[in-house]
């Protein structure tokens, strides 16, 4: 994580494992989903889950040691 100007929370790239899209249809519709799942899981995991908010979004690869490597 890290700070933007504003001083917001974002998830900090790190290429090639950690990367932004500038994509806002995926982010609206992961927002979207998020609030989606709050609302269909019970009472006492929604308690937990409302203490989040949904800020930022990335594409982490993950998986075998040698991503991005030769």
């Amino acid at each position: 994580m890290t700070t933007n100007a504003a001083g917001d929370m974002r998830i900090a790239d790190d290429p090639p494992l950690i990367i932004h899209h500038s994509d806002e249809l995926v982010g609206d519709r992961l927002s979207a989903m998020s609030k989606t799942y709050r609302s269909s899981v019970r009472d006492g995991l929604r308690v937990l889950l409302d203490w989040y908010q949904f800020v930022d979004f990335a594409q982490k690869v993950v998986g075998g040691g040698s991503t991005g490597t030769r």
